[in-house]
């Protein structure tokens, strides 16, 4: 099952003595102090004042679930207009409190909670910090992090003389892998992992998130009925940096090292805690299942992960597999590969075209809704290999790419056809676009663009996606 709380803290600007009744606030103070002294900073004197608040609203703690947390240490930025830092504090624990000097002005403010000096490179107000400037793990080659949390106010005016009160918001930046289990492992196993890619790395003062295309491993051990693999690493990362995300499993056998990817379009998420349960199978490879379980506002969320055994690649160039990333213009698994496109975390992003297509056989006209979109799909999956999951039907650029010129398309058709495959009609109409969308046609002797619904003669010729 994978359980993800929401765990972050703090809201709501109330009255001073709400406040104290609730007894779960602290005040960060920042007065007003000329910007010609910065080694004051912190000693107060000024006239104008800035109270800042983080707090948690007890309705943040859903009943039954963990309650609501701060990470520590609380490092405050206040950044003038022009980017650039005015003051650095630290809260070490929620008995601290802060007070620091600053210029009569406006500012914004950035909060980055649970960022020790000891594991990350935090910029301090000597180095000149901007909004540019990152926090991010001081050792270059992991990207586990802290339990990171971030809270920004874009705009705070002080006024000389006056009291400016604001609460924080502190939101958490991180999502939190449990668990890991692979089930029915072959008893040959030598060794199992998993990989999460692509993930960013760093946060910037400006609370984006930056230095993408980076991969998480964790190494899985053998349980002692020695077709169980787990792990329970309990690491905080941050989010995917591109869409889809992939989760790849790696099993090592004499015969070679066989990966298993699934493309992630939005499981893998801040503010959840995951735990990836996965199943073997020799026909297919590995199914991964779980559970996505949020707080009440978030609701529930059931993923199911198939890799197939189209998506296998035999790292050691031994076995059955393919040691080699297929390349554009050859064929892989029977199906032609439309393009190879280099991934972060050295994966490739291949379109494969299947080796099949078959007239749709009837009008969009003869059914509507849902029954409409299970007759498309079913003809989708008839002229599928079932070698991978998640075949769509083309898109106007892809189809404009196999129809770019006679020669282009005879080549794919050389391919396919010497392999037992159908090869592309001069001409042809074809069914695109999805039950989201709407079902619609495409001309590729007029190449305008697609038109709603399509004719019983228009073809269907599925592709995938797939990185390997």
């Amino acid at each position: 099952m994978i359980k993800m709380y929401r765990s972050f803290e703090v809201f709501a600007a109330m009255l001073a003595a709400a406040l104290l009744l609730c007894g779960c606030g602290k005040d960060v103070l920042l007065a007003d102090e000329p910007q010609a002294q910065p080694e004051q900073a912190g000693q107060g004197g000024g006239d104008a004042l800035l109270m800042v608040r983080t707090m948690r609203a007890a309705q943040d703690t859903p009943s039954g679930d963990e309650p609501a947390t701060v990470s520590y240490p609380i490092h405050v930025y206040v950044l003038r207009t022009n980017g650039t830092c005015a003051a650095v504090q630290t809260l070490t624990d929620a008995d601290d409190e802060l007070s620091i000097a600053l210029n009569e002005g406006t500012y914004s403010l950035t909060a980055i909670a649970g960022a020790t000096a000891t594991d990350y490179a935090l910029p301090a107000l000597d180095d000149a910090p901007t909004t540019e400037s990152l926090v991010a793990p001081l050792d270059d080659a992991t990207v586990t992090q802290s339990d990171l949390m971030t809270a920004r106010v874009s705009s705070l005016t002080l006024s000389d003389g006056a009291t400016n009160t604001v609460s924080l918001q502190l939101q958490r930046r991180v999502m939190c892998l449990d668990a890991v289990t692979i089930s029915q492992v072959p008893f040959a196993a030598t060794a199992v992992t998993l990989t999460v890619a692509p993930l960013w790395r760093a946060l910037s003062l400006g609370a984006q998130l930056s230095d993408g295309g980076h991969a998480y491993t964790v190494a899985l051990s053998r349980q002692s009925d020695g077709r169980t693999w787990t792990a329970s690493p309990s690491v905080f990362l941050l989010p995917p940096s591109e869409q889809p995300a992939t989760v790849s499993v790696s099993i090592t056998t004499p015969d070679g090292t066989f990966s298993y990817t699934y493309n992630s379009t939005d499981e893998l998420q801040a503010g959840w805690r995951l735990t990836l349960n996965g199943t073997y199978t020799e026909a297919i490879g590995v199914t991964l299942t779980g559970t996505v379980s949020g707080a009440t506002w978030l609701g529930d969320r059931t993923i199911n992960f198939d890799l197939g055994s189209g998506t296998a690649t035999d790292n050691d160039n031994s076995g059955s597999g393919s040691s080699e990333v297929p390349e554009a213009g050859t064929l892989y698994n029977h199906c032609y590969v439309l393009s190879a496109t280099p991934q972060p975390g050295g994966m490739t992003r291949v379109v494969l075209l299947s080796p099949h297509e078959a007239a749709i056989g009837f009008a969009a006209t003869a059914y509507s809704g849902d029954a409409l979109n299970e007759h498309v799909e079913a003809v989708i999956a008839d002229n599928a290999t079932a070698d991978f999951t998640g075949w769509r039907l083309p898109t106007q650029d892809e189809l404009a790419t196999i129809y770019a010129s006679t020669s282009t398309r005879n080549a794919i058709n050389t391919t396919l056809t010497a392999d037992g495959g159908t090869g592309f009609t001069a001409g042809a109409t074809y069914v695109v676009g999805t039950a989201a969308t709407g079902w619609k046609y495409y001309s590729t002797a007029t190449t305008s663009d697609p038109l709603p619904g399509f004719m019983a003669t228009d073809k269907v010729r599925p592709v995938v996606t797939v990185d390997l």
